[in-house]
């Protein structure tokens, strides 16, 4: 739902994705250079696109190399599984440096340099010991979401339905390692302290980025935790037996089907939300539009200034919220308040309004006495026709 809201990028979002599961999985999984190559180069260009796609990488590294050992039960065996783990670390240099050396060249033929837009270009300026309590932070994050964070990725009811799969997670990953053990303690061993970096994995961008810039969509990551859950279970499913196997195999898709209709209608309120939304802008740019030609001398040729930008007042309680859906705060699924407030809101009455003015300079008018002396839209006297320029104050 959040991808969607941003539908004029979700294919470049959705390409980054692929770019970033196909590059990780080229690097786990083919032994060519070129091939490996290849995959370094794609996970470049996913972070290019947007960096909070690097956990997906990072667990998919992570449930490969978990797969290698715990089917490792030779010493050669293992061995390979080293090389591999070699190879994946080297990897991730790799696109990092390439990605650093990529970015620095095209600032430089374009003079400019890396914004500041949720902390990035600021990541490595912070302190080892912010980046130890970033870690523990999303470790906490992993197991137990907070309720009403910006970046909150369970609603309702979700959450408790998550929290539930985390413990049976942990029950089947303690299977899977008593199960590896078995075959090789060694790789039992190792396998374990894989796991042990999962959590951090699905929420590593809580490592790159302080919280406080982290919305749904950068919060991508918990994804890769219900592969992993699911992935568990067909591994282990045989352990509990034929009957309770069976049964625990239909518990196990109820468990992900309630998560999936959660989610599903969680998502058609955001789009409920988004429509009814978008009606009441239109409207409040459409009473604007009217009252603003209906001002005394206004001609469509006229220049118009807009003092300020379009807001409803605290104080205005003719607009109320709508309470029922004031719990959905995904970006892009703000209120009608936030959304009078967007910047391009020039675009949206030319859109959906089919309003466009020949726009003065707001700077000429702002300090005359008889602007200052203007109330606030919508009330009456916001909006006047001075030195041959129609005034609209917000």
């Amino acid at each position: 739902a959040c991808m969607f809201g941003y539908m004029f990028t979700a294919q470049f979002f959705s390409f980054a994705i692929l770019c970033a599961v196909l590059g990780a999985y080229l690097v786990l999984t083919q032994n060519k250079w070129y091939l490996i190559l290849c995959g370094i180069v794609l996970m470049t260009c996913s972070i290019g696109i947007y960096q909070a796609y690097i956990p997906l990488m990072l667990c998919v590294f992570l449930f490969g190399l978990i797969r290698q050992f715990a089917a490792a039960e030779h010493r050669e065996d293992r061995i390979r599984a080293f090389i591999r783990t070699g190879i994946v670390a080297i990897s991730c240099v790799a696109f990092l440096v390439l990605n650093t050396v990529i970015l620095n060249f095209f600032l430089r033929i374009n003079h400019t340099e890396l914004s500041g837009y949720k902390g990035i270009g600021v990541s490595m300026q912070i302190p080892l010991s912010d980046y130890i309590k970033r870690a523990v932070f999303a470790y906490s994050e992993f197991f137990l979401p907070r309720r009403g964070a910006f970046y909150d990725t369970f609603p309702g009811g979700s959450r408790e339905l998550y929290i539930l799969s985390i413990a049976l997670t942990i029950i089947f990953f303690a299977i899977f390692v008593y199960l590896t053990a078995k075959k090789s303690k060694i790789s039992a061993i190792i396998v374990f302290l894989l796991g042990l970096f999962v959590p951090l994995a699905v929420n590593f961008i809580f490592v790159i980025t302080d919280e406080t810039f982290c919305y749904v969509m950068m919060v991508y990551g918990y994804v890769m935790h219900f592969l992993f859950f699911t992935w568990l279970f067909e591994q282990t499913k045989n352990a509990f037996g034929t009957v309770f196997g069976k049964n625990s195999g239909f518990l196990v898709t109820v468990l992900l089907s309630l998560i999936v209709i959660t989610f599903t209608r969680f998502d058609n309120l955001c789009y409920m939300k988004l429509e009814m939304v978008q009606a009441q802008t239109t409207r409040f740019y459409t009473s604007l539009i009217t009252r603003m030609q209906d001002t005394d001398g206004y001609r469509s040729s006229m220049r118009v200034a807009y003092i300020g930008k379009p807001q409803i007042l605290e104080e205005d309680t003719t607009v109320p919220e709508i309470q029922e859906l004031n719990h959905i705060h995904v970006s892009p699924y703000f209120g009608f308040r936030e959304s009078i407030k967007t910047e391009p809101w020039r675009d949206f009455m030319t859109q959906w309004n089919l309003f466009r003015a020949w726009e003065a300079d707001p700077a000429e008018f702002t300090d005359l006495p008889e602007v200052q002396s203007m109330p606030s839209y919508p009330d009456k006297g916001s909006i006047k026709v001075i030195n041959d320029t129609l005034i609209v104050k917000f």
